[in-house]
């Protein structure tokens, strides 16, 4: 019999909080009524269904509309501010605790990876280690 494969526990509490979200670059936006936002994706299709579509390479597009908090969350997703920064402004700026707007931070970035709108930028646990790998590729 098979051995049970052990969940990767992923990052820790800090790594995330220290992550930089990324947005795909796959993304295009279009401002809609109200102060919202309509993003459209991009995403290929995966190798199993073009061979049972028979070649069928076309992308599946996908379009999600923000409401004025998810827009103001957008705006954040830059590649340099960290999660933890973003929580600070979800809370200062709405009037909410802390672990109130760490929860839903989360919820949300969750939500928008788990589609395919952005990813995560992980920090190094040794920054050292880092630079190195990068000395190494690049010569």
């Amino acid at each position: 019999m098979g051995r049970r494969r052990k969940k990767d526990p992923g990052p820790s509490r800090e790594m995330l909080l220290a992550a930089r979200p990324l947005r795909n670059p796959n993304i295009t936006e279009k401002e809609i009524d109200g102060g919202g936002l309509e993003l459209t994706v991009s995403l290929p299709r995966s190798r199993l269904f073009r061979w049972l579509s028979g070649g069928r390479n076309d992308p599946i597009v996908r379009r999600y509309q923000l409401d004025a908090v998810g827009v103001e969350t957008w705006r954040m997703i830059d590649g340099q501010t960290t999660i933890m920064t973003m929580i600070e402004r979800l809370a200062s700026t709405h009037g909410m605790q802390q672990r109130q707007a760490e929860a839903a931070m989360l919820a949300y970035l969750r939500t928008l990876t788990q589609r395919g709108i952005m990813m995560l930028a992980l920090p190094h646990e040794n920054p050292g280690e880092a630079d190195e790998a990068s000395r190494r590729i690049h010569g």
